[in-house]
């Protein structure tokens, strides 16, 4: 499945991202069958037409992440990069409302100089000034044009959580 070289990552990081060029075709479900080639894979990334997390992309080894949101705004359709049951990654269809935000897990909250609050998400991203309830383990909710915490989900028992290694990849309550 895997086309393009991967980014300059260390080795776990690896396992957990995918190219972007590579969601464009062979889609078992054809939930997204814009191109047949990877040269049209490319040539689509090129002309601008593609956006990971509100941003656009043009390098066709950009990593796309788990929970990352792709769109494509010519077509108006937008996807949520998801785990299937088997452990590989699937493109689940969002409304427009949902691409405008994304859900991040909470890897560490520290002070930084001077005491200055921050965390850091799974995905690299670093955040100051945090609601001092947010924990480590918690999903905030990100708007992705502001790049501001809307609201966040504490990791507690009866949450319905999706796993994203080993056996019951793609499945879970908590």
């Amino acid at each position: 499945m895997w086309e393009t070289a991967f980014p300059a990552v260390d080795a776990t990081q690896k396992l957990h991202c995918g190219s972007d060029t590579t969601f464009f075709h062979d889609q078992e479900e054809g939930i997204m069958d814009i191109a047949l080639a990877s040269r049209e894979d490319i040539a689509i990334q090129k002309q601008c037409h593609v956006m990971v997390d509100g941003k656009v992309r043009t390098d066709k080894t950009f990593p796309a992440g788990f929970m990352d949101v792709v769109s494509i705004p010519k077509t108006n359709e937008n996807f949520c990069l998801l785990y299937d049951t088997k452990g590989r990654f699937c493109l689940h269809s969002i409304r427009d409302e949902e691409a405008k935000f994304k859900l991040c897990k909470v890897r560490s909250v520290q002070f930084g100089q001077n005491g200055i609050p921050y965390l850091n998400t799974y995905d690299g991203r670093t955040i100051q000034y945090p609601d001092p309830l947010i924990k480590v383990n918690d999903t905030i909710k990100l708007d992705l044009e502001t790049n501001k915490i809307v609201g966040f989900i504490k990791f507690d028992v009866g949450n319905v959580v999706m796993l994203t290694g080993r056996r019951n990849t793609g499945q879970g309550k908590l």
